[in-house]
């Protein structure tokens, strides 16, 4: 908006008015309002909604075996096996949401750098306490005795995305938690950076300098 007012002004070769000036000033507390709400960002709860009549059992049974469940449901069913299919692809779809988050490299601050990490980390990690409910194990039991491959090939794959971001995560936590970052901030003498620079960079005060941790982190080996 900001940019098509001064466009129009400009192409008019006069100065803002006061009402395009009262819309610019708004559109500021718009963006500053975004800000704010970008920096108290967390990750939305993410449950994985099963088959309702796989659901209905559980809720009436909570301390049901995974299979226990498979005594009301009908594998060689298509249609219904075709809606098991469905409800693992929406699981597959909520876990991908989850691992594509990634962090505002606009920000520039390494303190919220760490909250996302920590953030993500308990993503994934609810996501692990999710995949392993008796039910969703008991969807995925009937998928395989009504011989369904592809639904479940596609959320294997995606598991193993989904480990392999909480391991990306839980060592860039550590590495951005590793940065003496209140020493930094409290230094008042520019003779000081020198010795506590030299930290970082230097393996000998390190079992690994931070351009090493950096590279193991976040090159493939």
């Amino acid at each position: 908006v900001a940019s098509y007012l001064q466009v129009e002004v400009e192409a008019d070769g006069g100065a803002l008015s006061k009402a395009q000036v009262s819309v610019k000033e708004a559109m500021k507390r718009v963006e500053q309002s975004l800000a704010a709400v970008r920096d108290q960002y967390t990750f939305a709860t993410v449950k994985l909604v099963v088959h309702p009549s796989i659901a209905e059992f559980y809720e009436a049974n909570p301390s049901a075996s995974p299979d226990a469940g498979l005594e009301k449901i009908d594998t060689s069913d298509k249609d219904y096996i075709k809606e098991l299919e469905d409800t693992v692809q929406a699981w597959t779809g909520e876990i991908n949401r989850v691992i594509k988050e990634d962090r505002d490299s606009s920000e520039g601050s390494a303190l919220r750098d760490i909250e996302f990490f920590t953030e993500m980390i308990g993503a994934l990690e609810k996501l692990d306490v999710e995949l392993a409910r008796p039910a969703v194990k008991c969807t995925e039991t009937a998928l395989t005795q009504g011989g369904s491959r592809f639904a479940l090939g596609k959320l294997r794959s995606t598991e193993k995305s989904k480990d392999e971001k909480l391991k990306l995560a839980s060592a860039a936590q550590k590495l951005l938690q590793d940065l003496p970052i209140t020493q930094l901030k409290s230094i008042t003498n520019v003779d000081e950076f020198g010795p506590l620079v030299g930290t970082l960079f230097s393996s000998k005060s390190q079992p690994l300098g931070l351009m090493e941790k950096v590279k193991r982190v976040f090159v493939p080996q």
